[in-house]
């Protein structure tokens, strides 16, 4: 059976296979998330949000132990944490014996924002959005 768009190949019927192979088939690869999403109610949208940090601990997103992340800080001051990742990575997706990569985007309070930027030593970020939570040593 061929596939519209696809170079008349049809993607496998294993879900995680099937996720590979439509990533492989992409053009492009961005490093971010750009996704709307509702979390407790409010709405999240990493296009209108002021990207604050990011990391990542490959460009190589084939790689099972890929793994990035990205801050946000929406308008009204809200931060919101999307990541992705290959499927050894903590964003993998497991199904029985197979597992695959994953994505994921939750909300995080401003303490917990300051926490990811000191844990993923970005100080840019310490200096510009949380300055009132760290003193001269």
């Amino acid at each position: 059976m061929e596939t519209p768009g696809l170079g008349g190949y049809a993607p496998p019927k294993n879900p995680c296979e099937r996720m590979a192979f439509l990533r492989r088939s992409r053009a492009a690869v961005s490093c971010h998330i750009f996704m709307k999403a509702v979390i407790d109610g409010k709405w999240y949208d990493t296009e209108t949000a002021e990207e604050i940090a990011s990391w990542a601990n490959s460009n190589d997103y084939r790689d099972v132990d890929y793994c990035s992340e990205t801050l946000y800080k929406t308008k009204d001051g809200d931060f919101l944490l999307t990541g992705e990742g290959g499927s050894r990575s903590i964003y993998g997706k497991h199904f029985g014996k197979y597992s695959c990569s994953g994505k994921e985007t939750r909300a995080l309070t401003r303490e917990e924002a300051y926490k990811w930027c000191e844990g993923n030593q970005q100080p840019e970020a310490i200096e510009k959005h949380f300055a009132d939570m760290v003193m001269d040593a």
